[in-house]
């Protein structure tokens, strides 16, 4: 029984450990295509600008003064449920910590929040 009991055990930490790489994998694999969505983004806005010129000061340096910003529209706000145990919370502020890094709502003013 002791020993059903101590490989009972091994197994569980091995799936806990296992669950915390794959999250932590997760975790990075989304970093690393934000990173990316923001240089594709940002290479887009000096593409455009330099196809328009400079004669627009008041709307470059705009763009610059917020930097680049992902459409909110193109991504989903991450939801959190009133039931929510403390991994899902953590999982769930990660997801919302990307999404205000993505698309830059702490940059905004509060009209344009509105």
């Amino acid at each position: 029984m002791e020993r059903q009991l101590e490989a009972l055990t091994d197994l569980l930490t091995q799936q806990a450990e296992a669950a915390q790489r794959a999250q932590e994998e997760g975790q990075r694999r989304e970093e690393q295509l934000n990173h990316l969505l923001e240089r594709m983004v940002a290479q887009q806005n000096s593409q455009s600008t330099s196809r328009t010129g400079s004669d627009d000061t008041s709307s470059s340096s705009n763009t610059f003064t917020h930097g680049v910003r992902f459409p909110a529209s193109a991504a989903t706000t991450p939801h959190l449920t009133s039931s929510a145990s403390l991994r899902e919370f953590d999982a769930w502020r990660h997801k919302f910590e990307v999404y205000v890094t993505l698309t830059k709502i702490n940059m905004l003013t509060r009209t344009e929040l509105h």
